[in-house]
């Protein structure tokens, strides 16, 4: 079973590439290895202006060229591709050849934030050697299962998937319905109520982390709610 580690590391989590940046927050979109050993890296930087990162990467030894993408929102996006001798300096192989996944990354001025998946203990404990080999300090603060993971990111109870699910694999969803609420309470051995409240509060959970997420909610002069963008 895969699982979610959230480190904090003290040191670069991009090689050279932001280091020269006196105020940065650099978040990590995604990464790939090019066919001649280089590793783009697609970053968005906060905190500081376009013109600055691009002088910054200008003189940053390490970074073999880059493009902006985009920019918005007090944020910019940058392609950067590293030598692969600045990748060496990097976890990117560690990463690769233990498949974890990194799901965030966060790199300020102040150290770094980590989210990954990996698959085992034992590809975390590589990771963090890996660390350790650099003279680089982290801290795991939390360790986690991928079920876990998916409960925490819509707000749902271990109690209210469970009812969901069941919901959805006895048919309660179709049109026509292919179970009642009281079929799913046999098979959860527990009350009509006790089904029927948790699967309102699981879709509450779900809307409110999905589609409806990042919406505000206000009301209009006739005291009904309305949804504003």
């Amino acid at each position: 079973m895969a699982l979610v580690a959230e480190l904090t590391v003290g040191g670069a989590l991009f090689g050279p590439t932001c280091s020269g940046l006196p105020d940065r927050r650099v978040a990590l979109e995604e990464a790939y290895l090019l066919g001649d050993g280089r590793v783009a890296l697609f970053l968005w930087f906060a905190a500081s202006d376009p013109e600055t990162v691009a002088s910054t990467l200008d003189a940053a030894a390490g970074v073999d060229d880059w493009r902006r993408l985009d920019a918005g929102r007090g944020r910019s996006l940058f392609r950067v591709t590293l030598t692969p001798e600045a990748r060496a300096e990097t976890v990117y192989d560690a990463l690769v050849d233990h498949d974890i996944t990194v799901v965030e990354a966060t790199e300020t001025a102040d150290g770094s934030r980590l989210k990954i998946r990996v698959p085992t203990r034992e590809a975390l404990g590589v990771l963090v050697g890996e660390f350790g080999r650099r003279s680089i300090p982290s801290t795991l603060h939390r360790l986690y299962s991928e079920t876990e993971a998916r409960e925490r990111r819509y707000g749902l109870s271990p109690k209210q998937r469970e009812a969901l699910v069941a919901a959805w694999e006895s048919g309660y969803y179709r049109v026509p319905r292919g179970a009642t609420l009281g079929d799913i309470a046999d098979a959860l051995e527990i009350s009509e109520q006790s089904v029927s409240q948790r699967l309102r509060r699981g879709v509450h959970s779900l809307v409110g982390a999905t589609v409806a997420g990042g919406s505000e909610t206000t009301r209009g002069e006739d005291g009904r709610p309305h949804i504003k963008d």
